[in-house]
């Protein structure tokens, strides 16, 4: 069997590490596995990295341009692969087309879906959704694997996609972790014994950075000796939204107790795994999953996706994203001994290694047969 991958869209480098460690265990199970890659995107030099075979592709603004669209026809053509997996809805529609214009008339379209979104969350759709194309385009999609049945329950009065055509399979893949958390807090010189709560702001402008930076100000008030991070999706370290946030940072006299990393000085992993608490206030597969691994405490948002990916680790709390609650929860995580203990085991017991991807794969390749269309995990 051969299967293409499609990451031609700039995205989250974690999710883009588990896309492809999951290339590696179908390989690893006797799948041929080729991605189609933009030259200058990150999942074009890790899929090199790891010895994956490349279709190299150019895009402008996001979109393929019509000369590499051309040449990747061409090679899908020649390759002939049994399957197509989109894993971002920005690709959706271009894989839609490759679908109608190069692969082979048996060949399936396959959407792994990586985002846990909900009624609440606005903008999964966002340029989808109002184009003319957009239901002729999803109805191209043979296969949608989401990670959690309740996405299922959320969507299928919103999508015009056939009821038989999704199932769901939570994705048992695990990095793996050459991380040395110590020398890291070394390099980055943050002092031992520090509690760290730390926060991933995306990429869009949004106000959970602040949040974090109040949380830690009124802990401080309280008396709770606890220190925060802040992980930017962008590089450079004097951008202007690195430099407002540590405006409202020295407005809080909190220059000792907060720290703001560039993407450039550390990956998502990383932060993952020296943080002591990782507060999510977007739902994230991956990133919980990490989490899971660092056994770094999740504090997430309240919704009902989120509690069923707090029960397939348990270990994290529930909170609204605000200063007042969010200060409350940690304090009253931080008082509690028997969770202080679970934490010092960093995430022992809480991911079972021994078999679960293979198994993870399996599954996948029997729903890409037809078989076992609703798989519980």
């Amino acid at each position: 069997m051969k299967i293409c991958i499609l990451c031609n869209q700039q995205g989250n480098n974690l999710n883009s590490d588990y896309i492809l460690k999951f290339g590696k265990l179908l390989e690893s199970v006797g799948v041929n596995v080729i991605v189609i890659a933009d030259t200058e995107h990150y999942a074009f030099k890790k899929a090199q990295e790891i010895e994956l075979s490349i279709i190299p592709v150019e895009t402008s603004d996001g979109g393929l341009t019509f000369k590499s669209t051309y040449s990747l026809n061409k090679a899908l053509k020649k390759e002939a692969p049994d399957a197509l997996i989109v894993c971002q809805k920005e690709n959706i529609s271009a894989a839609a087309f490759l679908k109608k214009s190069a692969l082979p008339k048996n060949a399936k379209l396959v959407y792994l879906q990586t985002e846990i979104f909900s009624k609440e969350v606005s903008g999964f759709w966002s340029g989808l959704k109002d184009s003319i194309w957009s239901s002729k385009l999803i109805k191209q999609i043979d296969l949608w694997i989401t990670p959690l049945a309740i996405n299922l329950m959320f969507n299928k009065e919103n999508l015009p996609v056939e009821e038989s055509k999704m199932t769901y399979l939570f994705p048992s893949i695990h990095l793996d972790n050459f991380l040395d958390t110590d020398a890291l807090k070394v390099e980055l010189q943050i002092p031992e014994g520090e509690t760290l709560i730390g926060i991933i702001e995306g990429v869009e402008e949004n106000a959970n950075a602040s949040v974090l930076i109040e949380t830690i100000d009124r802990l401080h008030k309280d008396g709770c000796m606890v220190n925060g991070m802040i992980l930017l999706a962008e590089k450079g370290r004097y951008s202007a939204k690195r430099l407002a946030l540590y405006q409202q940072v020295i407005d809080l006299k909190l220059e000792d107790h907060i720290e703001i990393f560039s993407s450039d000085q550390l990956t998502e992993q990383q932060f993952i795994h020296i943080s002591d608490i990782l507060l999510l206030p977007e739902m994230s597969v991956f990133k919980s999953l990490e989490a899971f691994a660092a056994g770094t405490l999740l504090i997430v948002s309240k919704c009902a996706a989120s509690e069923k990916l707090i029960e397939k680790g348990d270990l994290g709390l529930f909170s609204n994203f605000e200063a007042q609650q969010l200060s409350d929860a940690i304090k009253e995580y931080m008082d509690d001994v028997l969770m202080a203990d679970i934490l010092s085991e960093k995430g022992k017991g809480q991911i079972d290694k021994s078999g679960g991807e293979t198994v993870f794969v399996r599954k996948f390749l029997d729903l890409l047969a037809g078989k076992n269309r609703f798989l519980q995990n």
